[in-house]
């Protein structure tokens, strides 16, 4: 049985909410002063921390100093999230719901591993009924980079279910080839979802064990993990 790792933005939940592109802006301006306009730069499969310096890098803020600065910032994050998070809803992709529901009676351990900001990945799970089932997993506030979110959900995985999890089979699930070279520089396996601005070529060239053109295809997915 291998163990999935979910993305949440673009492979369970739609993309397209502004609340997460404000609450950057938001936090850059309170920090730093600049109103920040990053339209041209794709983010798709960064981690939240990534997309600040990367954003910032582009106003000639070196990485160093923006990196020293992230936990504030993530704070600002959260400030404007939590006071507008009323305005927005969020929503599963089609057939996320079922695929995590049969995985879960199944009694598969569950986890994600995001680049949102804890409070972000939280709020979006529950708004869309996914708490219910993935209780734990590894956030973009914890690391620089996504596969320095590995060994943060295995760690997380074991205190949850109270066992011991070989991370060999830990399989990340995403829909970015962002998302299959962090599985392939952290030695895991990986599916790739061809639900956003990726193809499954996409996602097929940059490596992926196994790729899916969206979750609806739950049997193959759960045949895969089944290995």
């Amino acid at each position: 049985m291998k163990i999935p790792l979910f993305d949440l933005d673009g492979t369970l939940i739609k993309t397209g909410q502004k609340i997460h592109g404000q609450a950057f802006k938001f936090a850059i301006k309170k920090v730093f002063g600049i109103d920040a306009d990053y339209i041209h730069l794709n983010t798709f499969g960064m981690i939240d921390g990534q997309i600040l310096t990367e954003i910032l890098a582009f106003y000639n803020i070196p990485k160093k100093k923006s990196q020293e600065k992230l936990t504030e910032m993530f704070l600002e994050m959260e400030n404007y999230f939590i006071e507008h998070e009323k305005e927005t809803k969020f929503e599963t992709l089609p057939g996320a719901y079922e695929l995590v529901e049969e995985l879960y009676m199944k009694n598969f351990p569950l986890a994600v591993l995001t680049g949102n900001i804890e409070i972000f990945g939280w709020k979006k799970l529950e708004k869309t009924g996914l708490k219910r089932f993935i209780t734990t997993g590894a956030f973009g506030n914890m690391a620089l980079r996504r596969s320095d979110l590995i060994p943060i959900a295995l760690e997380k995985l074991q205190l949850k279910y109270d066992k011991q999890i070989q991370k060999s089979n830990l399989v990340i699930i995403g829909d970015t080839p962002l998302d299959i070279r962090c599985a392939k520089e952290g030695n895991i396996y990986s599916i790739g979802v061809a639900t956003s601005k990726y193809s499954k070529g996409d996602l097929e060239a940059e490596g992926a064990d196994f790729v899916v053109d969206s979750l609806l295809q739950k049997k193959d997915i759960i045949d895969f993990l089944m290995k």
